[in-house]
């Protein structure tokens, strides 16, 4: 089976994500939550974050699954389930 390699890319998070993540700290204990980013860049942060399936690049998926490289694990899976 080839080697796949798949390149996760770096986004900024939300200002939801960020202030969720602020929620966290100190929840069961006391914490202090650290953002590694300036003021000027936390009031820059989108309100929320695109759903995944709107900021993931498809089309390697689509090429894998059209290559036909996942076949015989989806036959195996369909037997399985049937």
């Amino acid at each position: 089976m080839p080697l796949v390699l798949f390149q996760v890319q770096s986004t900024w998070t939300s200002a939801a994500s960020e202030k969720q993540r602020r929620g966290r700290a100190g929840r069961c204990q006391p914490g202090v939550a650290f953002h590694l980013y300036s003021r000027q860049r936390s009031a820059a942060l989108a309100p929320f974050q695109l759903p995944e399936l709107q900021r993931t690049n498809l089309d390697e998926l689509c090429l894998r699954v059209g290559s036909g490289q996942h076949t015989s694990s989806l036959q195996k899976f369909h037997k399985d389930v049937t």
